[in-house]
């Protein structure tokens, strides 16, 4: 058989293409534009990786060894959740940074960073990545100034460590819904100066339950959202006490804050049969 030239070949499956095509027009719906590519991806049914950081360079908080066994327990039992704990900035490497969705924060003080890592982590808010920072985050970085306007202030003070009255003035967020409109807690109250006015105000102190060192006008904020683009930042300034890790409420508070920060914005998921733990860790063995 003589071989035929390809690009013979060509001209005829195109001149066929067009005689054939008044025929062939009714049966184009039934045809997918594309071949599939898989299952589509839901990206809210991924876990929302989590990296808690509690490493103190100024003052270190008793509670921090709980607080990393509550949040490691926490990533066990939601199948959203996955957290990585650690007391140990170096850690926050920026290839680390790359695999996490929200970064929370308890800590203190003028943190070790290089200057990769403080580039790692401004990229990380720029790009859409979150921040949680819980209590002392605002006592950190203080001469950093970027991150006191990311985290939203500077803390100034705590002149309450008593039972105190909270304004809940968004009750429709996923951090504070479950609070209703005012609630009490006993907890160390800080007070701030250099707040971001950008930020949106969930919690604020209820001035008529303490009666003393409140300054008529001042801004008494205990939480707060902030968004950079498609970074979030969630802040609670709640958390000193054991107790009040322990605290139910709290939990769900710093879960809705977790959430929101990784743009989950729909209902928390169904809680796990098991509670939140409440124990606290086994103490370290004695040094001789």
């Amino acid at each position: 058989m003589p071989s035929i030239s390809p690009l013979v070949v060509a001209f005829a499956l195109v001149a066929a293409g067009t005689a054939l095509g008044p025929w062939l027009a009714p049966l184009a719906p039934l045809v997918p534009a594309t071949a599939p590519s898989g299952p589509a991806v839901d990206r809210d049914a991924a876990p929302i990786r989590v990296v808690y950081c509690t490493h103190s360079a100024g003052y270190r908080h008793e509670v921090l060894p709980e607080s990393r066994a509550i949040m490691s327990k926490l990533g066990e039992t939601h199948d959203w959740l996955e957290v990585f704990v650690t007391d140990d900035v170096s850690d926050l490497t920026p290839s680390r940074l790359d695999e996490t969705d929200v970064l929370m924060l308890y800590t203190s003080g003028t943190l070790p960073m290089t200057g990769e890592q403080k580039e790692a982590l401004q990229s990380f808010v720029a790009r859409g990545g979150g921040i949680v920072g819980v209590h002392s985050a605002s006592d950190t970085f203080h001469d950093w100034d970027w991150f006191v306007r990311t985290i939203g202030g500077e803390f100034d003070g705590h002149p309450w460590h008593e039972r105190v009255g909270l304004l809940v003035k968004d009750t429709t967020h996923p951090a504070t819904a479950h609070l209703g409109s005012r609630f009490e807690i006993v907890d160390e109250i800080y007070q701030f100066k250099r707040l971001n006015d950008d930020r949106d105000t969930l919690i604020e102190l209820d001035t008529s339950s303490v009666d003393h060192d409140v300054v008529p006008g001042r801004a008494y904020p205990t939480a707060w959202t902030l968004r950079f683009g498609d970074g979030r930042v969630f802040y609670t300034a709640l958390g000193h006490r054991p107790e009040v890790w322990r605290d139910q409420r709290f939990v769900d508070h710093v879960l809705g804050g977790i959430r929101w920060a990784a743009g989950r914005e729909g209902p928390m998921p169904a809680a796990p049969a098991t509670p939140a733990p409440t124990d606290s860790p086994a103490p370290a063995a004695p040094r001789n």
